[in-house]
């Protein structure tokens, strides 16, 4: 297996947005967010996006990976590309919770919802997920700061 991860492009995008309808996520802006696009051997096996918060925080979301391509190690190489996008930056995610221990490994930890300097997007965001979504969902922060 063959396993690549490039940034993705506006001919991609019709693809992009057929994964995130399929999985039930917001459509994605190309032209604003940063997106990242897994090939296994030449066929595009999964995705995932950066989305711009503000000036020093990103939202890490989007991850999908085709049913046929999971359990390989996909979507671990998509979120590591994706934080070498920004590594200076602060990150969040809004993962469902029974991929907690999933985004810990990257160093994500746990973030109060209710904290007062959350970006405006994030918060809307967030009550979004929570009200829409079957599965609960978290907030998780990644800071320059707090990794060790």
């Amino acid at each position: 297996m063959t396993l690549t991860i490039r940034l993705a492009n506006h001919h991609d995008s019709d693809w992009i947005n057929h994964c995130y309808e399929q999985a039930q996520f917001s459509a994605s802006n190309i032209a604003e967010e940063i997106l990242v696009i897994a090939d296994i051997n030449g066929s595009k096996a999964g995705l995932g996006r950066l989305i711009p918060l503000d000036e020093q925080s990103w939202e890490l979301g989007g991850m999908y990976v085709l049913p046929e391509f999971r359990e390989q190690g996909i979507a671990g190489a998509i979120v590591e590309q994706l934080l070498e996008q920004v590594p200076a930056d602060t990150i969040y995610c809004i993962p469902f919770i029974y991929l907690l221990d999933f985004y810990m490994r990257f160093g994500f930890i746990d973030c109060d919802p209710a904290s007062a300097n959350l970006p405006l997007k994030l918060i809307e965001k967030f009550s979004f997920c929570a009200q829409s979504y079957q599965q609960k969902v978290a907030l998780l922060i990644k800071q320059p700061s707090l990794i060790h």
